[in-house]
């Protein structure tokens, strides 16, 4: 299986800048914890009306996200 390690640090450099931040699981990360992390800012971006270019850091974050999972 791939590592996770470049999905956490960018995690954790996402996070840094959410004005909500306590939302998300606490570290150390596991599958499970990015995960949730993963439908936290899915929906964050469904339903968010600032959210709308792929150079967005959420959605470059997802994107990443979704890789990993059909890359293993």
């Amino acid at each position: 299986m791939k590592s996770l390690d470049p999905i956490r640090k960018r995690t954790r450099e996402i996070l840094a800048s959410h004005p909500m931040p306590h939302i998300f699981p606490q570290e150390p990360w596991g599958y499970s914890d990015l995960e949730e992390i993963a439908s936290i800012i899915r929906d964050h971006i469904t339903t968010s009306d600032d959210v709308i270019s792929d150079s967005n850091p959420y959605v470059d974050w997802l994107d990443r996200w979704y890789f990993y999972n059909n890359s293993k």
